[in-house]
């Protein structure tokens, strides 16, 4: 990391150096991990907990009817996106929703590159804009990009404006992004 753990080391502050989840049970795990390091084991149990039931209630009280939707999730507006395969991803999986990232020719470990004629060929009834801080992306800038007017999505007003640190980090803060999908799902 550029050098910062070494200079850590060098003035013997212990260092916890945790990659990029790829799973929920992954992102559980570190924040047990995080928590036994802290000396704050409870209350590490007590966040995963609320976590998995946040998200439990947010799955449950979405309507059978919208699982096997298709879904893209876009994390910039050039048009990467994320498969099910990432931890995001993971998410869309638990709601029922069928990805239509998977499908690309090359999922670059989990984040392709799309194209604006592939997303519109595959017609997601739901998008999602992990795009709107960074980015400025809303559901109407969405619809004025060339035929994107005709995806069911935008026609059916099925676009969740997601905060980029809400929808794109591991933490507790996934269980806020579930609950958005969720209210987003029900209409």
């Amino acid at each position: 990391m550029n050098g910062i753990v070494d200079a850590l080391d060098a003035l013997e502050i212990p260092t916890l150096l945790l990659g990029a989840a790829d799973t929920l049970d992954e992102s559980y795990e570190q924040i047990e991990t995080l928590g036994e390091a802290t000396g704050n084991t409870e209350e590490a149990a007590e966040v995963v907990a609320d976590v998995q039931d946040r998200i439990a209630a947010a799955v449950d009280s979405v309507p059978d009817s919208t699982r096997g939707m298709s879904v893209y999730h876009e994390l910039d507006p050039s048009f990467y996106s994320a498969t099910s395969d990432t931890f995001v991803g993971s998410v869309y999986t638990l709601f029922g929703l069928e990805n239509v990232a998977d499908g690309a020719a090359d999922t670059a470990g989990g984040y392709p590159q799309l194209s604006a004629e592939y997303i519109v060929g595959q017609a997601p009834e739901l998008v999602v804009l992990a795009d709107t801080v960074c980015c400025g992306q809303t559901a109407e800038s969405l619809a004025q990009r060339p035929a994107f007017d005709t995806v069911p999505a935008v026609k059916e007003d099925r676009v969740l404006e997601a905060d980029d640190a809400v929808a794109s980090r591991w933490g507790p803060r996934v269980a806020d992004f579930a609950e958005a999908l969720a209210a987003e799902l029900r209409g």
